[in-house]
């Protein structure tokens, strides 16, 4: 019995790692980063018992879920200095939340060249242009009072802005020079993927967010919440179709689900071209939405050879 149990703990960690196309399965490996902490929490439980048979089924569960999600943690990376770069900040602000300030304050402070913001409704929509018009006279709203509002704000001209509507979400798409360096940019906000319905609807979203990014030329940049963990299958698919890089250097997670904190997950997103680099990744911690802010300072690649 107790060989059975060990066999059976190692046997669920398969849940989490098998790139199997089932919604119940997606589900699941969503939490892959804290069944891996559960694993090893077992492990340490059952040698402290003196279950070791348990304790090494758990042990090697913990390492298996460890390995699959070892490209998504701990990527460490330093900010040379540099004139030539690019800071953007990406924020999921709430639709319900009426508390302005904090998130206002801390998208102030980055001083980013490009500022998103996304479930943007009438109320936010004119909070965010009190405050950053003046500063970033380059802008674009298009308020809802759904979740799928929208805004982003820019120090550079924004060229050739288009406004798309993929799974009847808008979606931003332009292009803004960088010193000689044209780049195109796209903003989305999927659907979150409960219940399974709009799992598929997402999964559609992400394939037409992919395929218009595929068409463009040159570098790339996305910016967005798309309600997916990184190793979510759907995500590396758009990464695949793509050639973007994830700009995280850790977990960093960004969801604050039901406000517990082993429960957050890692679903906004800075991805870019292997045009750029990415030199520093963070989150903005200080929020009064539900998720918390990125920010990401990006440079062309050619300016690397000055180094």
């Amino acid at each position: 019995m107790i060989v059975l149990a060990g066999l059976l703990v190692f046997v669920s960690s398969l849940l989490f790692i098998l790139p199997l196309e089932n919604y119940w399965l997606v589900m699941i490996r969503s939490w892959a980063f804290q069944a891996m902490l559960g694993y090893f929490l077992l492990a340490a439980a059952c040698f402290w018992g003196g279950y070791y048979i348990p304790g090494a089924g758990s042990l090697a569960a913990g390492l298996l879920v460890f390995q699959h999600l070892r490209p998504y943690l701990l990527i460490r990376r330093s900010l040379a200095d540099d004139d030539e770069v690019f800071k953007i900040v990406h924020f999921n602000v709430l639709k319900t939340n009426q508390r302005f300030a904090p998130i206002l304050e801390a998208a102030a402070l980055e001083d980013a060249d490009f500022l998103s913001f996304q479930e943007v409704t009438q109320a936010w929509g004119a909070a965010l242009k009190d405050r950053f018009a003046g500063s970033y006279p380059y802008f674009k709203i298009v308020p809802l009072e759904t979740s799928y509002g929208m805004a982003v704000f820019s120090k550079r001209p924004l060229e050739d802005l288009q406004v798309y509507q993929w799974s009847g979400i808008p979606n931003f798409a332009g292009c803004i020079d960088l010193n000689g360096t044209r780049f195109h940019f796209l903003t989305a906000h999927t659907r979150s993927p409960v219940p399974q319905e709009d799992y598929h609807k997402r999964n559609d979203h992400l394939r037409q967010m992919a395929e218009h990014l595929a068409l463009q030329s040159g570098p790339r940049i996305l910016i967005g919440d798309f309600n997916t963990v990184p190793w979510d299958q759907a995500l590396l698919e758009l990464r695949s179709a793509t050639g973007l890089q994830d700009s995280r250097k850790s977990f960093a997670p960004t969801y604050r689900f039901k406000k517990i904190p082993f429960l957050h997950l890692p679903i906004d997103y800075i991805l870019h071209s292997q045009e750029f680099e990415c030199l520093r990744f963070k989150l903005l911690r200080k929020s009064s939405s539900d998720h918390k802010g990125i920010a990401g300072i990006y440079r062309p690649k050619k300016y690397n050879e000055k180094l």
